[in-house]
């Protein structure tokens, strides 16, 4: 099918609600707590109107009950933890849209209802976020059944499915080397950067960051997609996080040693994994790290990146520690680099990011300024990548 959406969210004007940002962990559970049960009486429609000056509340009443009858399902694409991903069809505005949907705690009629800690996070997260690299919440509404449903964007390229193709041939039957035109890479990876940039300038970690969660629009721009790993940290309130982030081969070794123990890292863990979303494009798709337990990716690391320090307190003085890391062992992730042929300016930008101590990575908006992006090849621009002329969404519709 010829997907019509052109960026723009559907007709009418979206109620706007005030958000800003908790200043303690605390405060930011409380005021999540209280979010999904107003958003719940609320009856959760803040769904495009014509009526400008209509409250959002009796927009709500009036909306709620055809919501299901606007936004027609086309195709279920994803499953998660929390819920599903359709593609779904706006009848009102002619768009397609994304659509996650998401039980709550409880069905209406019961006690209490509100929303999952990870489901309010992510709904609050994006209801603050306004930057180009990252994915637009358009609409939101709890239909009858007591399904929150979020709507954003359809971005039609995942970031893994343009490795994969530019591993034969470009999506328009260009001449191919493996991987992706160098130019491109740089473009993807400064476009990554300056989402990371803009969620840590606001203190949040995402904690899923993976090349399935990166998504390009037909326009060539980088989107960052699911946010329900990611928390709010404000750096005035150290706190422990519970549950590993990422899945294993993206995880970093601060994280591994301590298996499933209550953690405390920061920001440096994106910076980890897109460090290893960038060593995917440079080499055509390959991991720099595959393992399926947490034992084989810390050993898999010290190969590559060689032993910590023997005085790190991080790694050789921490109590509770599930896996030990070798002494002595010599870092080899430039020679690894060389075998496949990734330039000295790549290697740097690797080797910044992909620090044993969290406190020695570079930064996202430091990178931005780093040489790489400028030495030839130089970036292109997101509308000179070659992207498929077609997406899987458009066959679903006859």
């Amino acid at each position: 099918m010829k997907r019509e959406f052109n960026g723009n969210a559907p007709t009418g004007t979206q109620p706007q609600v005030e958000a800003a940002f908790p200043e303690t962990i605390h405060e930011e559970e409380e005021m999540f707590r209280k979010m999904a049960l107003e958003r719940y009486l609320q009856h959760m429609s803040y769904t495009q109107q014509n009526s400008e000056n209509s409250s959002a509340v009796s927009h709500a009443n009036n909306t709620a009950p055809s919501a299901s009858a606007r936004f027609q399902e086309v195709l279920k694409i994803g499953q998660g933890s929390f819920g599903d991903v359709f593609i779904v069809h706006d009848t009102v505005s002619g768009v397609y849209l994304t659509m996650k949907r998401m039980q709550l705690l409880h069905r209406p009629g019961e006690r209490y209802k509100g929303l999952y800690n990870a489901t309010a996070r992510e709904l609050f997260l994006l209801r603050c976020l306004k930057h180009e690299n990252i994915v637009e919440l358009v609409d939101y509404h709890i239909d009858a059944s007591g399904a929150l449903k979020m709507y954003m964007a359809v971005v039609a390229h995942d970031l893994g499915s343009l490795m994969r193709i530019w591993r034969h041939k470009g999506p328009r039957g260009e001449p191919s080397k493996g991987r992706m035109p160098l130019s491109t890479i740089k473009c993807l990876f400064h476009q990554l950067l300056s989402g990371l940039a803009y969620l840590h300038s606001k203190a949040i970690v995402h904690r899923d960051l993976k090349t399935s969660n990166v998504m390009i629009d037909e326009k060539g721009v980088l989107k960052i997609i699911d946010f329900g790993w990611s928390r709010y940290f404000p750096p005035k309130c150290p706190a422990k996080l519970t549950g590993p982030p990422c899945p294993i081969s993206y995880r970093p070794p601060e994280v591994l040693i301590t298996g499933k123990h209550k953690q405390s890292y920061d920001a440096s863990i994106d910076i980890w994994c897109a460090a290893l979303i960038l060593f995917e494009m440079l080499s055509g798709g390959k991991q720099l790290i595959n393992a399926s337990s947490e034992a084989e990716a810390a050993s898999a690391i010290v190969s590559l990146l060689g032993s910590p320090s023997s005085t790190s307190k991080l790694y050789y003085g921490t109590p509770q520690v599930d896996i030990t890391f070798k002494k002595n062992l010599p870092r080899r992730l430039a020679h690894r680099c060389q075998l496949i042929h990734i330039d000295s300016d790549a290697v740097d930008i690797l080797e910044r990011m992909l620090q044993l101590e969290p406190a020695d990575r570079a930064t996202a908006a430091s990178l931005l300024d780093h040489r790489w992006f400028t030495t030839p090849p130089a970036l292109c621009l997101p509308s000179e990548i070659s992207l498929p002329s077609t997406n899987t969404y458009r066959w679903a519709k006859s």
